[in-house]
């Protein structure tokens, strides 16, 4: 598996844990507090992978 294809299963594993957390969050009557950090944390961790590879792909 090149890298290229491992990066990508990771930014769509961070997207499928982010929806997952967002779709919980619109079914159940109370978001948590530590729901809201967990989606806040992927989100960041989103934003920073991306700026990774962008940075990578440009060298």
């Amino acid at each position: 598996m090149t890298n290229k294809e491992l990066i990508n299963k990771y930014m769509n594993l961070l997207l499928n844990m982010s929806d997952t957390f967002k779709l919980l969050s619109e079914k159940s009557t109370e978001f948590t507090h530590l729901e809201q950090h967990i989606v806040e944390y992927i989100n960041h961790i989103q934003k920073k992978t991306s700026i990774l590879l962008n940075s990578y792909n440009n060298l």
